[in-house]
This record gives structure tokens, sequence and C-alpha cells, in this order.
């Protein structure tokens, strides 16, 4: 139904999604220095390192506060370069830079998102955070649109 949707309904939809993506995208950019592939790497050593996140239940103030803490799984420069498919030495500099900025941790277990990298980035998950829940609403608004104009028809 959605793929359906989201083709029939293409004009309707893309454009309010395009541009607050469009606006997400480069805020990003400007917090990464205009280097996007430092927010990759920053979202697979999360990715990565906190897998069984999906399984814990803690909130994202309880995490960010250290209140509850997840151990990091094993994450180092050859699974990121091969997760992202950014070239191994890429990944070692551009993380390099990330753990200079205390941003990512290097630890006996391997690399993770420092507790700082929450309070620094926070604007940047809220903007996300809005960002999905307008994807949200512009769809569900096609998604009922449409089945209005169905049953016109």
């Amino acid at each position: 139904m959605s793929e359906n949707l989201i083709r029939n309904h293409y004009s309707e939809l893309w454009p309010p999604i395009l541009e607050p993506w469009t606006r997400y995208l480069i805020a990003c950019r400007t917090a990464f220095d205009g280097d996007l592939d430092k927010l990759v790497l920053l979202a697979a050593i999360a990715t990565m390192s906190l897998a069984q996140a999906r399984n814990a239940e803690a909130s994202y103030d309880e995490l960010k506060s250290g209140e509850k803490r997840i151990e990091p799984q094993l994450t180092n420069f050859l699974s990121l370069a091969e997760f992202t498919q950014i070239p191994r030495e890429t990944v070692r500099r551009k993380t390099e830079d990330l753990i200079a900025k205390g941003l990512v941790i290097r630890s006996d277990k391997g690399l993770f998102v420092s507790q700082g990298a929450a309070s620094e980035l926070e604007d940047l998950s809220v903007m996300a955070f809005d960002l999905l829940m307008h994807i949200h609403g512009v769809i569900a608004n096609g998604m009922v649109s449409a089945q209005t104009k169905q049953r016109r028809n």
C-alpha cells in the first residue's frame, strides 16, 4: 500500500518532505564541519556498538544522563569500513577526528559514542525526531487523501 501510495502520489508527498529533509542535512553538514562521512561514521559506531540497546528499556534521557548504561560491543576501524563502505584509512582518519572532538571514545572494547556526544548533538537529534514525525504525518495524510479519492471514484 505505502509503495503504491508514494508512487501514485509522488508529486503531493515528496515536496513537503524534501524541504525539511534538506534543512536537516544542511544542519548535519554544519555540525560535522562539512564532512557528512563523520556523521555516517558516528551513526555506524552507535549502530554497531549499541546493537543490544534495541532490547534494553531505556529512554533517551536515561541514556544521556548516564542513569542507564548499555555496554558497547566491539567496534573497530575494519568493521566500520566494511559496514559503511568507506575506505579503512578514511575511517581511521575521520574517526580519530571524532575522538579528538570527544564524540567517540576508544577503549579496550573498541569504539563507542561518548556520553557528551548526546549533549553536543542534541539539536540534531531533536531535528531528526521532528523530521521523522513530519514524514509520518505527510504519509499518513497522503494515505487518508488517497483513500478519500478512491472512495469518490
